[in-house]
């Protein structure tokens, strides 16, 4: 990354966190830690890592997973973004499809259809 685009980066964050009220902090400690945790491989993915995923798998066809509701992941209706959920239901069967898998194998995600009311 070039120093012009680091001071624009520097200059942007520091005036986010001067404005920001506690949501707006939240959201920005929630990326940042995303960011972070990937970088130091603590996560799989800025995703996973942001919606502070966890996922256990109970047996060979059973996978838990859950996440933690922050004010970064709500929509304006103030719950949990129908993307959300998508993206944890989608995430929590690939990883169940891979753990199933025949070695060197995997699966992904080609079609997806959800209903959220």
């Amino acid at each position: 990354m070039n120093d012009e685009r680091r001071k624009i980066i520097v200059q942007t964050m520091e005036k986010a966190l001067l404005e920001a009220n506690d949501n707006e902090l939240a959201a920005i400690e929630r990326l940042l830690s995303a960011i972070t945790d990937e970088h130091l491989a603590k996560a799989t993915t800025y995703m996973n890592s942001l919606m502070d995923y966890h996922g256990e798998q109970v047996d060979e066809n059973a996978y838990n997973a859950e996440i933690t509701i922050h004010p970064f992941i709500m929509n304006s209706l103030n719950i949990v973004h129908g993307g959300i959920i998508a993206t944890l239901a989608d995430t929590a069967m690939g990883t169940l499809v891979h753990a199933a898998a025949p070695e060197g194998k995997t699966g992904v995600t080609s079609d997806y259809q959800a209903q959220l009311y």
